[in-house]
């Protein structure tokens, strides 16, 4: 940009831009020297504005662009994914000071870690306002895996994005597995195969899937290897840590550190507080002193307050307070004695791998999934051309904001169906959902001319992009309920339990008891003779009185349809409410009993 004083003998100035696109911003930096404002109304516009108010050194002007867009991001007022979509612009020493320090990974051999990086620059608060946001958006892995949009918004966020969600204790989850299945499905859309080379995932899940080959920009090695890092292996779950980790192609872990890692997780599983004096002790802020005598409330990451109130889901069961004491300090001072070993022998780089669990987002006492089979669908089973026995799917219904309703799920009296109504109003619909990073189906077994019972029946799948795995074991902590209606008062009629080793699912097989739901004698009697009017009455039927009477025949036939299908169904009168079969899925916090 030039502006030319030769007529009036004023001095010229210019202003050089690397593109066109940058004049905008330009004036408006210049237009800062006169009027102290900014009227650039987009984070790339500001972005720009600072960059050339650096390179001419405009006093103020820096600071007044980083101010403006923090108060877009603490207003609201502007998206935080349209800051990190411009990430490119960033100012090369303030997002290098913002993004954590990654110490050498090599052993140290006892030697003391790197000096801390220095504390962020001005633009430093901006990217502290833009992570507040980017996380009360996502809020937590499972809501973000369950939701097609939220989905598609995560993995379209830069590596810093992404980075902000990982290195945060208040992303919650329900298990730290269900973080890395994120992450995997944002690697993948950047071409990063878990499986390795010729190991593309198709779409698929309750969440939309994965991504189905690479869709943004391809993620550098460094950069896959620092978001691994902000992984808490020492938090997945069994399944994960044993059957899907060793099998990720981009994670880099030698079978000395997996090795290590289980033993640790082993040690969290049973005092999950451990983990939280381990993060004080990586951060130095108490490495010499004793733990606290009480262990930490679930809000503030699971721990052993959330695996209590999960009933059968606690291992360790603390008698008196001084015992409590006493335990902790000796699963303290074992795991601290671990980390010292491992920062001798790998350094602290992969310090994360050991932190303490993230915020839980299940309640003490569960999150009830609703699920449902309508009269139509059950239909659609009982007339099915299959012999003898076939499979009807629930539908899932999922709700962005469940609430604490497992006491609502397994209430029974009058109000249990405002209770069940209550669980996930309005809520969307899927056929499988995502529990502890691995996908969970529904579905009941209705036989004809056969005993007059019902079975119930959990599918335990490896999502996308992990549908490669061969096999495994995996706890979704959940239990499965199935309601029946006697005299208008809702009960519990099956339950089936998922919450220990000895409950665990095989990998794409299905789980269950095929006699779980006594039908009412009649349903034999009638399925067959009913499934055969049926077939009758979809005949037309021409008779004496042409037109008119071929409609009253319609009529009468429609008649003859609802009399038979209420005859098919009625050995499910009692588990039939308001149209549908009904039930719910408990998920619950903690970790899996051994037995």
């Amino acid at each position: 940009m030039q502006r030319s004083g030769a007529g009036s003998g004023l001095p010229a100035l210019r202003v050089k831009l690397r593109s066109a696109d940058e004049l905008p911003a330009a004036r408006d930096a210049l237009r800062y020297c006169y009027t102290g404002s900014l009227a650039s109304d987009s984070f790339r516009d500001l972005l720009l504005v600072r960059r050339i108010a650096v390179e001419m050194q405009i006093s103020g002007c820096e600071e007044a662009a980083d101010s403006l867009m923090a108060a877009w991001l603490a207003t609201g007022n502007h998206d935080a994914l349209d800051l990190y979509a411009c990430d490119q612009l960033f100012p090369e020493e303030d997002a290098a000071a913002a993004a954590p320090a990654m110490l050498p990974t090599q052993p140290t051999n006892g030697a003391a870690p790197a000096a801390a990086a220095p504390p962020p620059s001005r633009f430093g608060a901006v990217l502290a306002a833009a992570k507040r946001q980017v996380l009360e958006h996502f809020k937590d892995a499972p809501t973000v895996l369950r939701s097609a949009e939220l989905q598609r918004q995560a993995l379209a966020l830069p590596a810093r994005g992404m980075l902000a969600l990982l290195e945060s204790d208040d992303f919650g989850t329900d298990d730290e597995s269900s973080v890395l299945l994120l992450l995997a499905r944002w690697l993948e859309a950047r071409g990063h195969s878990a499986q390795g080379c010729g190991g593309g995932a198709a779409a698929g899940g309750s969440g939309g899937g994965g991504g189905g080959g690479a869709r943004f920009p391809a993620a550098g090695k460094d950069v896959v290897a620092q978001l691994c890092r902000h992984v808490r292996l020492v938090n997945l779950s069994a399944c994960y840590l044993t059957f899907v980790l060793p099998r990720i192609a981009w994670f880099e872990i030698d079978a000395h550190q997996l090795a290590f890692v289980i033993r640790c997780a082993a040690t969290v599983a049973a005092a999950p507080h451990v983990a939280r004096y381990a993060s004080q002790l990586l951060a130095g802020g108490g490495g010499g002193g004793n733990p606290p005598a009480t262990a930490p409330p679930a809000a503030a990451g699971g721990g052993a307050a959330a695996a209590d109130a999960a009933g059968d889901a606690a291992v360790v069961v603390v008698c008196t307070q001084q015992q409590g004491k006493n335990k902790m300090l000796e699963y303290s001072q074992f795991y601290k004695t671990l980390l010292d070993v491992m920062g001798q022998v790998y350094g602290t780089a992969t310090a994360p791998w050991y932190a303490m669990p993230r915020r839980q987002v299940l309640p003490a006492g569960g999150r009830a999934v609703r699920w449902s089979i309508s009269s139509a669908e059950l239909l659609v089973a009982l007339r099915s051309n299959q012999a003898n026995k076939t499979y009807v799917a629930t539908n899932l219904h999922l709700s962005d904001e469940e609430g604490d309703n497992g006491a609502a799920a397994g209430a029974e009296g009058p109000g249990g169906a405002a209770a069940a109504a209550a669980i996930a109003p309005a809520a969307r619909t899927a056929a499988s959902i995502v529990i502890r990073g691995m996908e969970y189906s529904l579905r009941l077994r209705v036989v004809r001319g056969g005993p007059a019972t019902a079975g119930a029946y959990v599918k335990c799948i490896a999502p996308p992009p992990f549908q490669f795995l061969p096999a495994g074991l995996a706890v979704p902590m959940a239990r499965l309920m199935v309601y029946r209606w006697r005299f208008g008062v809702r009960e519990v009629a099956h339950v089936m339990e998922m919450v220990t080793e000895g409950e665990a699912l095989g990998m794409h097989k299905y789980y269950g008891q095929q006699d779980a739901l006594p039908l009412l004698a009649t349903a034999t009697q009638t399925q067959q003779p009913a499934r055969q009017m049926d077939q009758d009455d979809a005949t037309p039927h021409e008779g004496a009185g042409g037109a008119g009477g071929g409609r009253g025949g319609g009529g009468g036939g429609r008649r003859q349809a609802g009399d038979a299908a209420q005859s098919e169904l009625a050995g499910w009168a009692e588990y039939l409410h308001d149209g549908c079969v009904q039930g719910a899925l408990l998920l619950l916090p903690g970790h899996p009993a051994l037995v």
